[in-house]
């Protein structure tokens, strides 16, 4: 045998009996309590020393464990002692870190509280770390593990994005004499969101309710408010449409399609719908109002569709039940006197709405007789039912509103509404109509009140108003070519979680778009079809365009409808009307008219053109038009005047390519005039004489040519453009003005060319007429003076020779005579 026993180094030792704080293990004396005795044959002993946990984080700490008074043997010069090191413990040591690394907070929170999480069993000293965004120290006292970290957010009114900031801990400090440290977690991530000042554009109610005239000459009107909520500093502009349901457009009530532009800080508008007297005995009719998007993609559309019902004022008998319904639990129906003593009916289970003619009701014995004397049946009863979410923790009460939604395995308007209607706390009222043997519908009366138990039920959620933690995901996705299965189709995949108890309605729209990209064979061939997500579906064939003579576009075109009805260039009914606009070109205008269209509402060919209003040297840009689509009932038939309900505008939009060419109007001609002598005027070289000198002149205004004989230098009448022509602005008469004649009348005929402004005199019938009687005048005076003065021209003989050699001399020459540089007299006149 032999004693193993221990020895303190900068471990701390304690005695087994009495275990004290801040030791580190269990001492073995060197005394009898610590032998180890061996059989025979037994080779080797454990020799066991226990290790406290303290809970304090501490360094490195360590021991010796020897062996000493051995009995049938001695002690080996090898090991005969051995040093035990207790190494740190990382579960003892503080440190710090966040609790996520993540945190979403709206901004109108006005601040955020970052959890800091501290660890580690040594929590007896105070310590600190430091966070940033913004530099503060929070302190965790002793014992704490977690302490928060508050950041203050500044609200605004503005509607931004998704912004992220970073908390970052660091400089650990702590009163321990071992310190701090920071863990893995030292970084969060706060992503502030601003969803509350989103702007938002929905109806003010869903539901509305207007009476039906009582006459013709009466109109009722519904005024549907349209709420724009958050920010609302930018403009939005949205479309508001009627839709028929049970109500018939045009006959029940007029429909309206028309444009509400939200300017800068306006939060409402009110649209009004007439609601018309049709004369007919019939149920309670409705039709819907609907919004489109925010055609500036500013504001986000909500509650996008409100149903408005026409209460029929003539379609009511004069029957009515002899008191109010009771709601109550399906439970209890076949035994109603509980319905005294349970006041509230059971969440989980159908309630029911027993009428004052129902055998069931409680007090039938004396209401039974009043319903046969009004000859009521009971089983032609027509149903509602109204329901309000539980009451708030704060009091606050929500209206009681229709339920109008059915489902494959419920209906809203039968005698029993089915518990996914309502849940633990909600309020529900029934409504029943009373109709008689005839069929006719009487009056409408309601119950009261009743509150769905909390404390009973049959599918008890398992916290109030919690239907788990998302109430559904929603997936789209485009399949693409390559899926075995279903290629080229769009994927919508929804998993919804298990819900027990209360009815929950859930919507979500999704929108898709896609762009579609065409040349030019195919727009003119194929069409140009409206856009997919358009109601109504419509295409347009570009047959020609052209510049008309004043320089403006013209463009024709050919419509389909591809719905029942037509297009129209406006409706009595709507305030809009057909148009063409170019974004392109903001400033031009243009007027489009309706050439024809095939007398059938069958999907009619329609031939339209439009014409710009003003002209501009380029026309290319693309170019929207808006036709009014006008839908009829499939089975109406043609006819003058069209009748047929508006409808929100189709849209095309048609890219065009198109310049002008620029051409010349008028222009200036020079002129050289060339003087020749009598002789040779004769021989047919020419002659320039003011007795037969013709022009041609345009003028500038655009009236025709005129020819006139030059009989004196100023010509009478001359454009204004000539004006500046003489020697006082040192412009020469010898440029004449032309420009274009766009007038219908020829001034020349028929292939002649007018050379050099100079119309021949043999082409001009007047003048040929006044020559001939000159020569024949001329020779009888010759003749009848011959005898007279025959020997004057014997004696003037000699003179008149010498004179003609004189003047050849003079010009003899052929070529046209050049003026000197500085000669300023008039050419017309040399």
């Amino acid at each position: 045998m032999v004693i193993c026993y221990t020895q303190q180094g900068t471990a701390s030792g304690t005695a087994p009996t009495s275990v004290l704080s801040y030791s580190d293990y269990i001492s073995r004396p060197e005394d009898h309590n610590s032998v180890l005795r061996f059989d025979k044959d037994e080779r080797e002993k454990m020799c066991r020393v226990v290790i406290i946990d303290d809970s304090l984080y501490e360094e490195a700490e360590n021991f010796d464990v020897l062996l000493s008074m051995p009995m049938g043997g001695r002690i080996g010069t090898e090991f005969a002692s051995t040093r035990i090191t207790i190494v740190p413990d990382k579960d003892d040591e503080p440190a710090f870190y966040f609790g996520n690394d993540e945190y979403y907070v709206d901004e109108s929170a006005g601040y955020v509280e970052v959890r800091v999480w501290r660890t580690g069993t040594d929590l007896s000293k105070a310590a600190s770390v430091t966070v940033r965004s913004r530099k503060s120290e929070p302190m965790t006292a002793e014992g704490e593990t977690e302490k928060p970290c508050t950041l203050m957010l500044m609200d605004d009114t503005y509607h931004e994005e998704d912004e992220e900031l970073r908390l970052v801990l660091g400089t650990p400090r702590s009163d321990s004499s071992f310190g701090a440290s920071v863990g893995e977690q030292n970084e969060t991530l706060i992503k502030i969101q601003d969803d509350a000042d989103k702007a938002i554009i929905k109806f003010g109610e869903t539901k509305f309710s207007v009476s039906e005239p009582k006459d013709t000459r009466q109109v009722a009107v519904v005024k549907i408010p349209v709420l724009r909520l958050g920010d609302n500093s930018k403009v939005s502009v949205v479309r508001v449409h009627t839709k028929d349901g049970s109500a018939t457009s045009g006959e029940d009530y007029h429909p309206i399609s028309e444009e509400i532009e939200f300017k800068e800080g306006e939060t409402q508008h009110f649209v009004e719908i007439e609601v018309l007297y049709d004369g007919v005995r019939e149920m309670r009719e409705a039709f819907t109002v609907h919004l489109k998007p925010d055609e500036n993609m500013v504001a986000e559309i909500q509650a996008a569709k409100a149903i408005v019902y026409i209460e029929e004022m003539n379609s009511m008998a004069d029957v009515t039940f002899p008191s109010v319904p009771q709601v109550a639990s399906l439970l209890i129906y076949d035994d109603t006197s509980r319905a005294k003593d349970r006041t509230s009916p059971v969440a989980g289970y159908p309630v029911i709405c027993i009428t004052a003619c129902n055998p069931k009701y409680e007090d039938f014995d004396k209401t039974g007789s009043i319903c046969a004397s009004e000859n009521i049946n009971n089983t032609l009863t027509q149903y509602r039912w109204l329901v309000s979410a539980p009451t708030g923790p704060d009091g606050v009460t929500s209206p009681m509103k229709e339920v109008d939604f059915d489902t494959f395995f419920t209906s809203s308007k039968m005698i029993t509404l089915d518990s996914i209607y309502f849940q633990a706390g909600s309020r529900v009222q029934c409504a029943a109509r009373a109709v008689n043997s005839d069929g006719n519908e009487g009056l409408e009366l309601m119950s009261s009140i009743v509150t769905i138990s909390t404390s009973e039920g049959l599918c008890q959620p398992r916290m109030s108003g919690v239907v788990g933690a998302e109430p559904f995901s929603a997936k789209l996705r485009y399949t693409g070519p390559e899926d075995p299965a279903y290629a080229n189709l769009i994927k919508l995949t929804v998993t919804m979680p298990h819900i027990d108890g209360g009815w929950q309605h859930f919507d979500l729209q999704s929108e898709l778009r896609l762009t579609f990209v065409y040349d030019t064979a195919i727009l003119w061939k194929d069409g140009i079809g409206s856009p997919p997500e358009a109601e109504l579906q419509g295409s347009l064939y570009p047959t020609s365009m052209r510049i008309s003579e004043e320089g403006r576009l013209v463009v024709n075109f050919k419509t389909e409808a591809r719905f029942h009805g037509l297009f129209v260039m406006s409706h009595p009914a709507s305030s809009l009307i057909s148009m063409v606009m170019s974004a392109d070109h903001p400033g031009l205008t243009f007027s489009l008219s309706l050439i024809r269209s095939e007398p059938t509402y069958n999907q009619p060919v329609q031939q339209w053109s439009f014409v710009s209003d003003f002209a501009v040297r380029d026309y290319s840009g693309t170019y929207t038009v808006k036709l009014i689509a006008c839908t009829t009932a499939p089975h109406q038939e043609f006819s003058l005047p069209v009748i047929c309900n508006p409808r929100e505008p189709i849209t095309f939009d048609l890219d065009i390519r198109f310049q002008q060419v620029s051409l010349g109007r008028e222009w200036y001609v020079h002129t050289i005039y060339t003087v020749r002598s009598k002789e040779n005027a004769n021989r047919g070289i020419g002659k320039r004489s003011v007795e037969h000198q013709y022009h041609s002149l345009f003028s500038g205004g655009g009236q025709g040519a005129s020819t006139q004989r030059r009989q004196k230098r100023g010509a009478v009448g001359a454009p204004e453009l000539a004006k500046d022509i003489g020697v006082e602005n040192n412009r020469g008469t010898n440029i004449q003005h032309i420009a274009l004649d766009r007038t219908s009348k020829k001034q020349v005929p028929q292939r002649e060319v007018v050379v050099n402004g100079v119309l021949p005199r043999e082409l001009n019938n007047q003048s040929s007429g006044v020559n001939i009687v000159t020569i024949v005048g001329g020779a009888a005076a010759i003749f009848l003076a011959i005898c007279l003065i025959a020997i004057i021209i014997l004696l003037l003989k000699r003179r008149q020779n010498s004179e003609k050699k004189e003047a050849a001399k003079k010009s003899g020459s052929n070529e046209p005579m050049m003026l000197p540089d500085n000669y300023t007299s008039d050419s017309s006149e040399v």
